[in-house]
């Protein structure tokens, strides 16, 4: 799973309860699911009928689609994943526009010398009401 175990040691003690993860593709989604189990993630797809595979197995914690609504408005926290071999982009402006807020010198960059699965994440925050 490429640099995943590097990516939960450094981020382990930054995820908090209620936190959510958005994911630009199925590695991400499968390998975040596992390494962050007690929390939300959407794996978005522009368009859902693309899928490729059968998402059900991640329980109650894994949705996917291309309506971020209902994420934005339970959490304050977004975490956004991209593998950089995944040629889907995530529009991050989606994000700007709902008031969250990337923190400085994100991304956070992962990468265990194999080129074929590298990691980028942004942690996005709302301000409190």
């Amino acid at each position: 799973n490429g640099p995943m175990h590097l990516v939960h040691q450094k981020l382990q003690g930054d995820v908090r309860p209620g936190d959510v993860f958005i994911h630009n593709g199925e590695h991400n989604f499968g390998n975040f699911a596992y390494y962050f189990p007690d929390h939300e993630h959407y794996l978005h797809l522009p368009d859902p009928a693309a899928a490729y595979g059968n998402y059900e197995v991640f329980d109650q914690h894994g949705r996917f689609g291309n309506d971020l609504t209902p994420l934005l408005q339970k959490s304050r926290v977004i975490w956004l994943t991209l593998a950089t071999n995944d040629t889907r982009k995530f529009p991050r402006e989606v994000l700007a526009k709902a008031g969250y807020q990337s923190r400085p010198g994100d991304p956070r960059f992962f990468d265990n010398g194999h080129p074929w699965y590298k990691v980028r994440v942004f942690r996005f925050e709302r301000p409190a009401p």
